[in-house]
C-alpha cells in the first residue's frame, strides 16, 4: 500500500486520539532467507513481542488465518495473552483445505479465545476445530459517512467517461476482458479512461497486456491506496467496474460496488456480482448498475455496457445516492441498510464482549 506524508499525518491523529496506533513489518533485501524468500511471519511475531512488551494489550486481533491467525497463535503461545481470529472467504474456501496447513489451522483454532464468524460458516469452523462454545457473531459496522460520502459530478458533453476500479487481481476478476473492451471502444471513437487501483502478482502480465493493447495513456495504475483515497478517487470517477465471475469462493461478498454507490457512482457490475444478496436491492439496471450479462463476460458484453454507460452519462450523471430533493428514498433507506449488514466485521456484540473480558 502507498502511504503519502498526509496519509500518515492522519494515522498519528488516530493515535493521538488515542484510537489507534499503526505499526507495520518493511521490507529489507538484508533480512531474507535460503531461497531468498521473506521471513514474513516471523517478523511479525517480532513486532508483536515489542508491541506486547511495551503497551500489554487485553488480547490480539487476527484478521485472517495467514499469516496473521498464525502470528497470534505464536504470539499467545509466548506471551500467554489471548487471540481472537476472524476468518477470510480464502481461508475457508482454500487455504485450510490444503493438507499442507490443515493441522496448524486445527490447532489455532482450537487455541483461540474466539472465533468471528458469520453463521454460514459455522459449520466448517467447527469441522477444522473450532469450539461451538467460542464461535462469536461480528458488529455490524457502516461505511463511515465523512469518508464514503455522496457527490455531484458532472461531465460535458465530448468530454472523456472516467471509470475506477480496484482491489486484488485475480483470474476471475475480468480485467483482461476489461482491457480488450476498452481497447474496443476507444478505437471506434468513445472516449474513456479508467483509474486502475490494481495489486497483486499478475500485475506485470497486466502491464504488458496495457502496452500491447495501446492503452497506455487511458489506464492510469495507482497501486494499492487507504480507503479514504480510494472515497476521493471514486469522487473524481464517473462509474465503477467490477467484473468478478466464477470465484471459487461462494460466501465472497465484495463491497467494492456499495462503496461507489455510497459516494454517488453507478457501477457496471458482472451478473455474478448483480445477484449477490447483499446487491441485489440496490441494483436498477440502467440507473444505478449497468449489468454485463452472461456467467462470464467477455469484451462484448462489456463493450456494451460501456456504451450505455456512455450514454447514460452524457450530459450530467444520475447521483445514485443524494441528500438532495428528488433523491430516491427507497434506495436511500436500502443502502443505509445494506451497508450495515455487508461491511466487515470491526468489533463484536456485546454480550461476546463481555463474556472475553
Amino acid at each position: 500500500m502507498r502511504l503519502t506524508a498526509g496519509d500518515r499525518a492522519k494515522l498519528r491523529g488516530f493515535r493521538k486520539r488515542g484510537s489507534i496506533l499503526v505499526s507495520s513489518t518493511r521490507w529489507d533485501s538484508k533480512v531474507s532467507y535460503v531461497p531468498w524468500a521473506n521471513p514474513y511471519l516471523s517478523k511479525l511475531v517480532s513486532l508483536g513481542l515489542e508491541l506486547v512488551a511495551r503497551h500489554r494489550p487485553r488480547f490480539a486481533y487476527c484478521s485472517y488465518f495467514e499469516p496473521y491467525g498464525v502470528a497470534g497463535l505464536m504470539l499467545s503461545k509466548l506471551t500467554g495473552i489471548p487471540y481472537l481470529v476472524q476468518h477470510a472467504g480464502s481461508d475457508l474456501g482454500r487455504l485450510s483445505a490444503s493438507r499442507q496447513l490443515r493441522a496448524l489451522h486445527r490447532e489455532m483454532l482450537r487455541g483461540a479465545a474466539g472465533v468471528v464468524c458469520s453463521p454460514p460458516a459455522e459449520r466448517r469452523l467447527i469441522a477444522l476445530g473450532a469450539s461451538q462454545k467460542r464461535l462469536l457473531r461480528p458488529l455490524d459496522c457502516r461505511l463511515p459517512p465523512d469518508v464514503f460520502r455522496p457527490s455531484r459530478l458532472g461531465r460535458k458533453a465530448g468530454a472523456p467517461l472516467r471509470l475506477i476500479s480496484y482491489g486484488k487481481l485475480d483470474p476471475s476478476k475480468g480485467i483482461d476482458p476489461l482491457l480488450k473492451a476498452l481497447a474496443e471502444c476507444r478505437g471506434g471513437g468513445l472516449s474513456i479512461t479508467i483509474d486502475a487501483f490494481w495489486g497483486g502478482p499478475s500485475l506485470e502480465g497486466i502491464k504488458r497486456a496495457i502496452s500491447r493493447l495501446g492503452l497506455g495513456k487511458a489506464v492510469r495504475l495507482h497501486g494499492f491506496v487507504p480507503p479514504w483515497r480510494i472515497a476521493l478517487a471514486i469522487r473524481r470517477a464517473h462509474v465503477g467496474v467490477f467484473l468478478e465471475s466464477g470465484f471459487p469462493i461462494a460466501m465472497h461478498t465484495p463491497l467494492g460496488a456499495i462503496e461507489c454507490m455510497a459516494c454517488g457512482r453507478p457501477v457496471i457490475l458482472s451478473e455474478e456480482l448483480a445477484r449477490k444478496a447483499h446487491m441485489a436491492g440496490l441494483v436498477l439496471r440502467g440507473r444505478t448498475a449497468f449489468v454485463v450479462r452472461g456467467s462470464r463476460p467477455g469484451p462484448k458484453g462489456i463493450e456494451r455496457a460501456f456504451r450505455e454507460a456512455f450514454a447514460a452519462a452524457h450530459s450530467q450523471l444520475r447521483i445514485v445516492l443524494n441528500r438532495e430533493p428528488g433523491g430516491d428514498r427507497r434506495l436511500r433507506r436500502q443502502m443505509r441498510f445494506l451497508i450495515g449488514r455487508a461491511t466487515g466485521p470491526i468489533g463484536l456484540q456485546k454480550a461476546d464482549r463481555n463474556r472475553l473480558l
